[in-house]
Protein backbone atom coordinates (compact mmCIF):
# COMPACT_ATOMS: atom_id res chain seq x y z
CA UNK A 1 0.00 0.00 0.00
CA UNK A 2 2.83 2.26 0.46
CA UNK A 3 4.23 1.51 -2.49
CA UNK A 4 0.82 2.49 -4.41
CA UNK A 5 0.81 5.97 -2.66
CA UNK A 6 4.36 7.24 -3.30
CA UNK A 7 3.34 6.02 -7.16
CA UNK A 8 0.41 8.41 -6.89
CA UNK A 9 2.65 11.05 -5.64
CA UNK A 10 5.60 10.59 -7.85
CA UNK A 11 2.77 10.82 -11.23
CA UNK A 12 1.01 14.27 -10.08
CA UNK A 13 4.06 15.94 -9.61
CA UNK A 14 5.72 14.85 -12.91
CA UNK A 15 2.06 16.19 -15.07
CA UNK A 16 2.95 19.51 -13.71
CA UNK A 17 6.40 21.94 -13.64
CA UNK A 18 6.15 22.24 -10.37
CA UNK A 19 9.52 20.72 -7.92
CA UNK A 20 8.11 18.46 -5.34
CA UNK A 21 7.68 20.32 -1.77
CA UNK A 22 10.04 18.56 1.16
CA UNK A 23 7.10 17.32 2.87
CA UNK A 24 5.81 15.59 -0.05
CA UNK A 25 9.47 13.96 -0.42
CA UNK A 26 9.80 13.04 3.16
CA UNK A 27 5.98 11.41 2.81
CA UNK A 28 7.01 9.65 -0.18
CA UNK A 29 9.81 7.86 1.05
CA UNK A 30 8.11 7.07 4.22
CA UNK A 31 5.57 5.49 2.31
CA UNK A 32 8.25 3.59 0.09
CA UNK A 33 10.20 2.15 3.37
CA UNK A 34 7.34 0.98 4.58
CA UNK A 35 6.35 -1.10 1.43
CA UNK A 36 9.44 -2.32 1.25
CA UNK A 37 9.24 -3.48 4.09
CA UNK A 38 6.01 -5.31 3.93
CA UNK A 39 7.19 -6.82 1.04
CA UNK A 40 9.96 -8.29 3.03
CA UNK A 41 7.51 -10.08 5.16
CA UNK A 42 5.04 -10.57 3.64
CA UNK A 43 6.87 -13.88 1.01
CA UNK A 44 5.05 -15.96 -0.86
CA UNK A 45 6.60 -18.91 1.84
CA UNK A 46 5.32 -17.21 5.18
CA UNK A 47 1.67 -16.71 3.39
CA UNK A 48 1.63 -20.08 2.31
CA UNK A 49 2.69 -20.70 5.82
CA UNK A 50 0.31 -18.81 7.57
CA UNK A 51 -2.98 -20.13 5.23
CA UNK A 52 -2.27 -24.00 7.07
CA UNK A 53 -0.47 -25.43 4.32
CA UNK A 54 2.45 -27.75 4.91
CA UNK A 55 4.10 -28.36 2.12
CA UNK A 56 6.89 -25.72 1.09
CA UNK A 57 7.22 -25.32 -2.66
CA UNK A 58 10.93 -24.37 -3.61
CA UNK A 59 11.47 -20.97 -5.23
CA UNK A 60 14.74 -19.86 -6.95
CA UNK A 61 16.45 -19.02 -4.37
CA UNK A 62 20.44 -19.28 -3.70
CA UNK A 63 21.94 -22.69 -1.81
CA UNK A 64 22.41 -21.04 1.35
CA UNK A 65 18.79 -20.21 1.99
CA UNK A 66 17.31 -23.63 1.34
CA UNK A 67 20.07 -25.33 2.92
CA UNK A 68 18.78 -22.92 6.15
CA UNK A 69 15.26 -23.85 4.88
CA UNK A 70 15.76 -27.77 5.05
CA UNK A 71 17.15 -27.56 8.75
CA UNK A 72 14.04 -25.06 9.73
CA UNK A 73 11.89 -28.12 8.53
CA UNK A 74 13.75 -30.60 10.64
CA UNK A 75 13.55 -28.84 12.97
CA UNK A 76 9.53 -28.34 13.08
CA UNK A 77 9.07 -31.94 12.14
CA UNK A 78 10.76 -33.58 15.65
CA UNK A 79 9.03 -31.03 17.72
CA UNK A 80 5.78 -32.35 16.22
CA UNK A 81 6.97 -35.95 16.14
CA UNK A 82 7.75 -35.74 19.60
CA UNK A 83 4.53 -33.96 20.84
CA UNK A 84 1.81 -35.83 18.82
CA UNK A 85 3.50 -39.36 17.04
CA UNK A 86 1.46 -41.92 17.73
CA UNK A 87 2.74 -45.74 18.59
CA UNK A 88 1.68 -46.68 15.42
CA UNK A 89 4.16 -43.95 13.60
CA UNK A 90 7.14 -44.77 15.70
CA UNK A 91 6.41 -48.68 15.13
CA UNK A 92 6.71 -48.10 10.96
CA UNK A 93 9.89 -46.39 12.00
CA UNK A 94 11.77 -49.20 13.21
CA UNK A 95 10.57 -51.37 10.53
CA UNK A 96 13.68 -51.57 9.00
CA UNK A 97 15.56 -53.34 11.96
CA UNK A 98 12.78 -55.60 12.94
CA UNK A 99 10.62 -56.40 10.46
CA UNK A 100 10.76 -59.78 11.50
CA UNK A 101 9.52 -59.27 15.10
CA UNK A 102 6.32 -57.03 13.60
CA UNK A 103 5.61 -59.84 11.57
CA UNK A 104 5.31 -62.14 14.66
CA UNK A 105 3.33 -59.52 16.42
CA UNK A 106 0.83 -58.81 13.50
CA UNK A 107 0.38 -63.10 13.13
CA UNK A 108 -0.34 -63.04 17.25
CA UNK A 109 -2.69 -60.33 16.79
CA UNK A 110 -4.64 -62.39 14.02
CA UNK A 111 -4.47 -65.17 16.08
CA UNK A 112 -6.45 -63.75 19.02
CA UNK A 113 -3.37 -63.65 21.61
CA UNK A 114 -3.67 -60.14 21.70
CA UNK A 115 -7.06 -58.77 23.31
CA UNK A 116 -8.40 -55.88 20.65
CA UNK A 117 -9.34 -52.47 22.51
CA UNK A 118 -12.61 -51.32 21.52
CA UNK A 119 -12.27 -48.22 19.69
CA UNK A 120 -14.59 -45.51 18.63
CA UNK A 121 -15.27 -44.55 15.07
CA UNK A 122 -14.83 -40.42 14.34
CA UNK A 123 -13.28 -37.72 12.21
CA UNK A 124 -10.71 -37.08 14.48
CA UNK A 125 -10.15 -41.07 16.41
CA UNK A 126 -6.57 -42.27 16.18
CA UNK A 127 -5.85 -46.01 17.47
CA UNK A 128 -4.10 -46.26 20.16
CA UNK A 129 -2.05 -49.05 21.68
CA UNK A 130 0.07 -49.45 24.63
CA UNK A 131 3.64 -48.77 24.84
CA UNK A 132 4.33 -52.17 25.88
CA UNK A 133 2.45 -55.53 25.40
CA UNK A 134 2.45 -58.66 26.44
CA UNK A 135 1.31 -61.62 24.56
CA UNK A 136 1.28 -65.38 24.70
CA UNK A 137 1.91 -67.84 21.64
CA UNK A 138 2.55 -71.65 22.02
CA UNK A 139 3.75 -70.91 25.74
CA UNK A 140 6.37 -68.73 25.11
CA UNK A 141 5.60 -64.90 26.15
CA UNK A 142 6.77 -62.44 23.99
CA UNK A 143 6.90 -58.71 25.26
CA UNK A 144 7.16 -55.48 22.89
CA UNK A 145 8.30 -52.00 23.77
CA UNK A 146 7.59 -48.97 22.20
CA UNK A 147 11.09 -48.94 20.83
CA UNK A 148 10.20 -51.53 18.60
CA UNK A 149 12.36 -54.39 20.25
CA UNK A 150 11.07 -57.82 21.40
CA UNK A 151 11.88 -59.90 24.02
CA UNK A 152 10.99 -63.24 23.91
CA UNK A 153 11.01 -66.49 27.05
CA UNK A 154 9.77 -69.28 28.25
CA UNK A 155 7.00 -69.57 30.31
CA UNK A 156 5.99 -72.59 33.06
CA UNK A 157 5.01 -75.04 31.37
CA UNK A 158 1.05 -74.64 32.95
CA UNK A 159 -0.85 -73.72 29.23
CA UNK A 160 -3.74 -72.01 31.31
CA UNK A 161 -2.49 -70.53 34.07
CA UNK A 162 -1.44 -66.86 32.07
CA UNK A 163 -4.14 -67.32 29.78
CA UNK A 164 -7.31 -65.15 29.13
CA UNK A 165 -10.11 -66.01 27.02
CA UNK A 166 -13.36 -64.92 26.12
CA UNK A 167 -16.79 -66.21 27.38
CA UNK A 168 -17.95 -67.27 23.82
CA UNK A 169 -14.45 -68.78 23.33
CA UNK A 170 -14.90 -71.35 25.60
CA UNK A 171 -18.13 -73.38 25.65
CA UNK A 172 -18.28 -76.90 27.28
CA UNK A 173 -21.23 -78.96 25.94
CA UNK A 174 -21.71 -81.39 29.25
CA UNK A 175 -24.72 -80.13 30.88
CA UNK A 176 -26.87 -82.13 33.27
CA UNK A 177 -29.60 -79.32 32.82
CA UNK A 178 -30.38 -79.54 29.08
CA UNK A 179 -30.67 -83.45 29.68
CA UNK A 180 -33.11 -83.22 32.51
CA UNK A 181 -35.07 -80.67 30.75
CA UNK A 182 -35.46 -82.88 27.72
CA UNK A 183 -36.17 -86.50 29.46
CA UNK A 184 -39.02 -84.60 31.75
CA UNK A 185 -40.33 -83.48 28.23
CA UNK A 186 -40.50 -87.14 27.36
CA UNK A 187 -43.11 -89.85 28.56
CA UNK A 188 -41.27 -93.27 29.51
CA UNK A 189 -43.90 -96.11 30.10
CA UNK A 190 -43.24 -98.77 32.63
CA UNK A 191 -41.46 -101.34 30.01
CA UNK A 192 -39.09 -98.67 28.95
CA UNK A 193 -38.02 -98.08 32.36
CA UNK A 194 -37.74 -101.90 32.94
CA UNK A 195 -35.16 -101.77 30.35
CA UNK A 196 -33.44 -99.09 31.14
CA UNK A 197 -32.75 -100.28 34.84
CA UNK A 198 -30.73 -103.03 33.07
CA UNK A 199 -28.22 -100.19 32.25
CA UNK A 200 -24.94 -98.78 34.06
CA UNK A 201 -26.50 -95.44 34.16
CA UNK A 202 -30.06 -96.25 35.56
CA UNK A 203 -29.22 -94.73 38.87
CA UNK A 204 -28.85 -91.39 37.30
CA UNK A 205 -31.35 -91.50 35.05
CA UNK A 206 -34.30 -92.50 37.83
CA UNK A 207 -33.04 -89.31 39.84
CA UNK A 208 -33.57 -86.42 36.79
CA UNK A 209 -36.75 -88.44 35.46
CA UNK A 210 -38.21 -88.75 39.47
CA UNK A 211 -36.90 -85.30 41.03
CA UNK A 212 -38.18 -83.55 37.92
CA UNK A 213 -37.37 -79.77 36.22
CA UNK A 214 -38.24 -77.70 38.56
CA UNK A 215 -36.69 -79.48 42.04
CA UNK A 216 -33.18 -79.75 40.06
CA UNK A 217 -32.99 -76.70 37.70
CA UNK A 218 -31.70 -74.42 39.64
CA UNK A 219 -28.83 -76.39 42.00
CA UNK A 220 -27.78 -78.18 38.40
CA UNK A 221 -27.00 -74.93 36.64
CA UNK A 222 -23.43 -74.89 34.93
CA UNK A 223 -21.12 -72.18 35.19
CA UNK A 224 -18.66 -71.40 32.34
CA UNK A 225 -16.58 -69.51 34.55
CA UNK A 226 -16.13 -71.96 37.47
CA UNK A 227 -15.01 -75.07 34.37
CA UNK A 228 -12.75 -72.14 33.44
CA UNK A 229 -11.43 -71.53 37.17
CA UNK A 230 -10.54 -75.60 37.10
CA UNK A 231 -9.06 -75.66 34.31
CA UNK A 232 -6.38 -73.17 35.16
CA UNK A 233 -5.49 -75.00 38.07
CA UNK A 234 -4.50 -78.19 35.39
CA UNK A 235 -0.62 -78.75 35.34
CA UNK A 236 0.67 -80.57 32.08
CA UNK A 237 4.06 -81.09 33.03
CA UNK A 238 2.57 -83.53 36.04
CA UNK A 239 -0.94 -84.42 34.22
CA UNK A 240 -2.51 -83.67 37.63
CA UNK A 241 -5.09 -80.63 39.58
CA UNK A 242 -2.77 -78.10 41.59
CA UNK A 243 -5.48 -77.08 44.33
CA UNK A 244 -3.70 -75.37 46.86
CA UNK A 245 -0.39 -76.84 46.68
CA UNK A 246 -1.83 -80.63 46.04
CA UNK A 247 -1.45 -82.99 43.51
CA UNK A 248 -5.26 -83.90 42.54
CA UNK A 249 -6.84 -85.72 39.45
CA UNK A 250 -10.20 -87.93 39.25
CA UNK A 251 -10.72 -90.99 38.87
CA UNK A 252 -13.57 -93.75 37.81
CA UNK A 253 -14.57 -94.07 41.96
CA UNK A 254 -15.30 -90.32 41.45
CA UNK A 255 -17.72 -91.12 38.77
CA UNK A 256 -19.69 -93.22 40.18
CA UNK A 257 -20.13 -92.07 43.35
CA UNK A 258 -21.12 -88.37 41.87
CA UNK A 259 -23.35 -89.55 39.46
CA UNK A 260 -24.10 -93.30 40.38
CA UNK A 261 -22.83 -95.56 37.61
CA UNK A 262 -22.20 -99.01 37.72
CA UNK A 263 -19.22 -99.96 35.86
CA UNK A 264 -17.76 -103.57 35.08
CA UNK A 265 -14.23 -104.57 34.24
CA UNK A 266 -13.84 -104.71 30.36
CA UNK A 267 -12.13 -101.13 29.20
CA UNK A 268 -13.15 -99.37 26.59
CA UNK A 269 -10.57 -97.69 24.02
CA UNK A 270 -10.41 -94.27 23.48
CA UNK A 271 -10.69 -94.84 19.84
CA UNK A 272 -11.02 -97.34 17.61
CA UNK A 273 -10.08 -98.10 13.97
CA UNK A 274 -13.58 -100.24 13.23
CA UNK A 275 -16.34 -97.54 12.09
CA UNK A 276 -19.18 -100.08 10.93
CA UNK A 277 -22.82 -99.19 11.36
CA UNK A 278 -24.35 -101.51 13.90
CA UNK A 279 -27.79 -103.17 12.90
CA UNK A 280 -29.28 -101.17 16.01
CA UNK A 281 -28.24 -97.86 14.03
CA UNK A 282 -29.10 -98.66 10.83
CA UNK A 283 -32.41 -99.84 12.34
CA UNK A 284 -33.13 -96.83 13.91
CA UNK A 285 -31.23 -93.80 11.91
CA UNK A 286 -31.60 -94.89 8.87
CA UNK A 287 -30.23 -92.42 6.01
CA UNK A 288 -30.28 -89.51 9.02
CA UNK A 289 -26.53 -91.06 9.73
CA UNK A 290 -24.12 -88.28 8.72
CA UNK A 291 -20.68 -88.01 7.65
CA UNK A 292 -18.32 -85.87 9.12
CA UNK A 293 -14.14 -86.08 7.97
CA UNK A 294 -15.22 -89.62 6.74
CA UNK A 295 -16.37 -90.80 9.94
CA UNK A 296 -19.99 -91.61 11.02
CA UNK A 297 -21.21 -89.03 13.80
CA UNK A 298 -24.38 -89.29 15.73
CA UNK A 299 -25.60 -85.54 16.91
CA UNK A 300 -27.45 -84.97 20.24
CA UNK A 301 -30.76 -83.39 18.20
CA UNK A 302 -30.94 -86.49 15.57
CA UNK A 303 -30.36 -88.48 18.86
CA UNK A 304 -33.77 -87.34 20.86
CA UNK A 305 -36.26 -86.64 17.76
CA UNK A 306 -35.39 -90.56 16.84
CA UNK A 307 -35.85 -91.29 20.67
CA UNK A 308 -39.54 -89.61 20.72
CA UNK A 309 -40.59 -91.88 17.75
CA UNK A 310 -39.16 -95.08 19.54
CA UNK A 311 -41.39 -94.20 22.21
CA UNK A 312 -44.66 -94.60 20.69
CA UNK A 313 -43.82 -98.22 19.70
CA UNK A 314 -44.70 -101.17 21.64
CA UNK A 315 -42.90 -103.48 20.20
CA UNK A 316 -40.17 -105.80 21.90
CA UNK A 317 -37.46 -104.53 19.50
CA UNK A 318 -38.42 -100.84 19.53
CA UNK A 319 -38.33 -100.62 23.34
CA UNK A 320 -34.37 -102.28 23.33
CA UNK A 321 -33.89 -99.79 20.65
CA UNK A 322 -35.28 -96.56 23.00
CA UNK A 323 -33.45 -98.05 26.15
CA UNK A 324 -30.18 -97.76 23.69
CA UNK A 325 -30.99 -94.40 22.44
CA UNK A 326 -31.73 -92.87 26.09
CA UNK A 327 -27.75 -94.03 26.90
CA UNK A 328 -26.69 -92.60 23.87
CA UNK A 329 -28.96 -89.30 24.68
CA UNK A 330 -27.42 -89.09 28.08
CA UNK A 331 -23.74 -89.64 26.79
CA UNK A 332 -23.88 -86.87 24.28
CA UNK A 333 -25.18 -84.28 26.42
CA UNK A 334 -23.53 -85.00 30.05
CA UNK A 335 -20.95 -87.87 29.89
CA UNK A 336 -19.19 -87.80 26.52
CA UNK A 337 -19.88 -85.01 24.47
CA UNK A 338 -17.60 -83.90 21.44
CA UNK A 339 -16.97 -80.19 20.88
CA UNK A 340 -19.60 -80.25 18.05
CA UNK A 341 -22.04 -81.53 20.59
CA UNK A 342 -22.12 -85.49 18.76
CA UNK A 343 -20.67 -88.68 20.21
CA UNK A 344 -17.84 -91.19 19.84
CA UNK A 345 -19.32 -93.34 17.06
CA UNK A 346 -17.78 -96.71 18.39
CA UNK A 347 -19.52 -96.42 21.18
CA UNK A 348 -22.74 -97.76 19.44
CA UNK A 349 -21.23 -100.65 19.21
CA UNK A 350 -21.10 -101.74 22.46
CA UNK A 351 -24.43 -101.25 22.91
CA UNK A 352 -25.57 -103.77 20.10
CA UNK A 353 -25.94 -106.63 23.00
CA UNK A 354 -28.47 -105.01 25.29
CA UNK A 355 -27.57 -107.27 28.12
CA UNK A 356 -23.58 -107.00 27.89
CA UNK A 357 -23.70 -103.41 28.31
CA UNK A 358 -23.23 -103.21 32.45
CA UNK A 359 -19.61 -105.81 31.79
CA UNK A 360 -18.38 -102.54 30.11
CA UNK A 361 -16.04 -99.98 32.21
CA UNK A 362 -17.90 -96.60 31.77
CA UNK A 363 -17.22 -94.98 34.45
CA UNK A 364 -13.54 -95.17 33.28
CA UNK A 365 -13.66 -93.79 29.80
CA UNK A 366 -15.94 -91.03 30.81
CA UNK A 367 -12.28 -89.69 32.72
CA UNK A 368 -10.23 -90.83 29.90
CA UNK A 369 -11.63 -89.15 27.92
CA UNK A 370 -12.09 -85.83 30.14
CA UNK A 371 -7.78 -85.92 31.16
CA UNK A 372 -7.82 -86.42 26.88
CA UNK A 373 -9.25 -83.12 26.05
CA UNK A 374 -7.84 -81.68 28.63
CA UNK A 375 -4.26 -82.56 28.14
CA UNK A 376 -4.37 -82.04 23.80
CA UNK A 377 -6.04 -78.66 24.27
CA UNK A 378 -3.76 -75.68 24.23
CA UNK A 379 -6.67 -73.63 25.45
CA UNK A 380 -9.55 -73.56 28.34
CA UNK A 381 -11.92 -75.76 25.68
CA UNK A 382 -12.58 -78.86 26.29
CA UNK A 383 -14.91 -82.06 25.19
CA UNK A 384 -15.91 -84.70 27.35
CA UNK A 385 -17.65 -84.65 30.97
CA UNK A 386 -16.75 -80.80 31.99
CA UNK A 387 -20.05 -81.32 34.47
CA UNK A 388 -17.80 -83.21 36.49
CA UNK A 389 -14.70 -80.86 37.50
CA UNK A 390 -17.34 -78.44 39.53
CA UNK A 391 -18.78 -81.65 41.81
CA UNK A 392 -15.76 -83.26 41.85
CA UNK A 393 -14.02 -79.91 43.56
CA UNK A 394 -17.06 -79.74 45.42
CA UNK A 395 -16.23 -83.67 47.18
CA UNK A 396 -12.50 -82.85 47.74
CA UNK A 397 -12.44 -79.72 48.90
CA UNK A 398 -14.54 -77.78 52.13
CA UNK A 399 -15.02 -74.11 49.89
CA UNK A 400 -18.92 -74.96 50.62
CA UNK A 401 -21.51 -76.81 52.51
CA UNK A 402 -23.47 -79.69 51.05
CA UNK A 403 -27.22 -78.70 51.70
CA UNK A 404 -28.06 -82.66 51.92
CA UNK A 405 -25.20 -84.83 53.65
CA UNK A 406 -27.38 -88.41 53.04
CA UNK A 407 -28.14 -87.35 48.92
CA UNK A 408 -27.37 -90.11 46.78
CA UNK A 409 -25.93 -89.50 43.82
CA UNK A 410 -23.54 -87.37 45.57
CA UNK A 411 -24.09 -84.50 42.72
CA UNK A 412 -27.31 -83.91 44.65
CA UNK A 413 -25.45 -82.90 47.80
CA UNK A 414 -24.19 -79.66 46.18
CA UNK A 415 -25.69 -76.69 44.69
CA UNK A 416 -23.55 -75.18 41.93
CA UNK A 417 -24.61 -71.81 42.68
CA UNK A 418 -23.03 -71.28 45.98
CA UNK A 419 -20.22 -72.91 44.39
CA UNK A 420 -20.05 -70.21 41.64
CA UNK A 421 -20.43 -67.68 44.17
CA UNK A 422 -16.86 -68.74 46.23
CA UNK A 423 -14.76 -69.09 42.95
CA UNK A 424 -15.55 -65.84 42.14
CA UNK A 425 -13.93 -64.82 45.36
CA UNK A 426 -10.77 -67.22 45.27
CA UNK A 427 -8.80 -69.08 43.52
CA UNK A 428 -7.59 -72.92 43.56
CA UNK A 429 -4.05 -72.12 42.98
CA UNK A 430 -3.92 -69.88 46.29
CA UNK A 431 -6.37 -71.89 48.52
CA UNK A 432 -5.09 -72.52 52.26
CA UNK A 433 -3.90 -76.06 52.63
CA UNK A 434 -7.00 -76.77 55.48
CA UNK A 435 -9.47 -76.43 52.20
CA UNK A 436 -8.32 -79.83 51.07
CA UNK A 437 -9.98 -82.99 52.13
CA UNK A 438 -7.25 -84.83 54.38
CA UNK A 439 -8.63 -88.26 52.81
CA UNK A 440 -8.20 -87.88 49.17
CA UNK A 441 -5.17 -86.70 48.59
CA UNK A 442 -3.35 -88.14 45.13
CA UNK A 443 0.18 -88.01 45.11
CA UNK A 444 2.11 -88.34 42.34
Amino acid sequence: MGHKRSTRLSKRYSDSDDEEPERVIRKRRRYEDEGSRRTRSSSPEKIRRRKGKRVVQESETSSDTDYDRKIVLKKRQSRTKGKSATYKERRTESEGESSSDNEYEKSAKRKGCIPSRKRKRGKNTVSKWPDSMHFKVNNILHTSSSDGSMARQMEPSNCFGNVDIDKSAAYYRSNIKTCLKDLNDLKFKDHHLDELKLTPFWMFFDVLYRFGYNALNKRCTKSEHDIRQILKAFDDRSATFMVAGVQMIPDKRDVELIFGIHSGSVKIPLKSSEYAISPWVSRCFGDDIRAAKGQYVLYKNIVYEKLKSRLIMDDRTSIKDAARLTLCYMLTTVFTPNQSGSMAWHLTSYMEEFDKICIYNWSQFIVDMLMAQIKSSKTLKAGGCAMLLPYWICEHTTLIRPIDGMGFPRFLKWDLNELHAKLCMVKLTTLARRYVRQLIFVFI
